[in-house]
C-alpha cells in the first residue's frame, strides 16, 4: 500500500526533491485566510509525512543510497523555511525539523549508514537552529506589532475584527480609552523580555516563561489585543522539545559514529 502511494505521488515527491536544493525559498502570505494565514505552508507540512513515509519504505526495502538522498530533502525542506518571518511560520518549521529528526531516527534503527553519511547527517543536524529562529520571529512579531499600532493607521487593528458596526465602535472605544497605545507598549515590552529569556540556558527558560506568562494572564480581557497577540508558554514549550530532539538525534549519530570506528559502543 506504502509503495502505490508512493508511486501515485512520484512527481511530488520529485519536485519536493528539486526544492530540497534551493537554499530557501519564500512563501508568500495572503490576507484571505486571516492575520495568521499559513495557506502556503499547510501542504508542505503534509509532504514532510509524505517523505518520512518514503523514507521508512526505502529503510526497510534497504535502499541505503535512495534513502541518504530522501532524509538530505527532508533536511533540505527545513532550511527553506528558515527566512519566514512570523512566529506561526516557526512552528510549521518546527514540525518540519521534529518529523526530520523522527525520520532520521528510525532510518538509523533500519539502515547501517557510512561514516562519511552520517558525518553529513550531524553536520545538517548542528545546521538546525530552532531558538535562534523563534528569536528572529519574535523580533519580526515585534516588528508587526509597531506596524499595526501605529497611529497612522488607527483601523490597522480592524482584521482582528472583521467589518461592521459593532466591530468598528469596539475599535473606536479601545483606541479611545488609551488601551490601544497601552497595549503596544506593554507587547513590545514582553517581546524583549522574550529575547533575554531566549538568552539563558536551556534548561531555565521554561520557568522564567511561565512567570511572564503568568504576568500576561493577570491582565483583565478589556486588553484583549494583548492577549490574543502576547507571548504565549506553548510556542517556546515546543522549540525547547525540538531543540532536545535535535541534540538526542545529533548525540545518537555520535555514538553510531563510534561504533562504526571501535567496534563497541562508548
Amino acid at each position: 500500500a506504502v509503495r502505490v502511494r508512493l508511486e501515485q505521488n512520484a512527481e511530488c515527491l520529485e519536485l519536493l526533491d528539486r526544492a530540497a536544493r534551493m537554499e530557501h525559498c519564500q512563501f508568500s502570505r495572503t490576507r484571505t485566510g486571516g492575520f495568521f494565514s499559513t495557506d502556503a505552508l499547510q501542504p508542505l507540512k503534509k509532504t514532510c509525512v509524505l517523505l518520512a513515509e518514503r523514507n521508512l519504505y526505502l529503510a526497510q526495502t534497504g535502499q541505503v543510497e535512495r534513502l541518504y538522498e530522501s532524509t538530505q530533502t527532508m533536511f533540505g525542506l527545513t532550511d527553506t523555511l528558515s527566512e519566514q518571518p512570523m512566529i506561526i511560520d516557526h512552528l510549521i518549521m518546527a514540525a518540519l525539523q521534529s518529523l526530520a529528526v523522527s525520520s532520521l531516527e528510525d532510518s538509523l534503527n533500519l539502515v547501517p549508514f557510512t561514516d562519511v553519511q552520517l558525518a553529513k547527517f550531524q553536520s545538517r543536524l548542528r545546521a538546525m537552529q530552532p531558538m535562534e529562529t523563534y528569536a528572529n520571529a519574535i523580533v519580526c512579531e515585534r516588528a508587526c506589532t509597531i506596524d499595526l499600532f501605529r497611529p497612522a493607521s488607527p483601523d490597522s487593528l480592524s482584521g482582528f475584527m472583521g467589518s461592521g458596526a459593532l466591530p468598528t465602535l469596539t475599535m473606536g472605544l479601545y483606541s479611545f480609552a488609551g488601551l490601544k497605545d497601552k497595549d503596544a507598549s506593554l507587547l513590545l515590552g514582553f517581546n524583549e523580555m522574550q529575547l533575554e529569556i531566549l538568552q539563558l540556558p536551556c534548561h531555565e527558560q521554561t520557568a522564567e516563561i511561565n512567570k511572564l506568562n503568568a504576568e500576561i494572564e493577570g491582565y483583565s480581557w478589556i486588553h484583549w489585543v494583548l492577549i490574543m497577540m502576547a507571548p504565549t508558554t506553548r510556542v517556546n514549550s515546543i522549540t525547547l522539545r525540538v531543540e532536545g530532539g535535535i541534540r538526542c538525534a545529533e548525540m545518537a549519530l555520535a555514538v553510531e559514529r563510534y561504533r562504526l570506528k571501535h567496534g563497541k559502543l562508548p
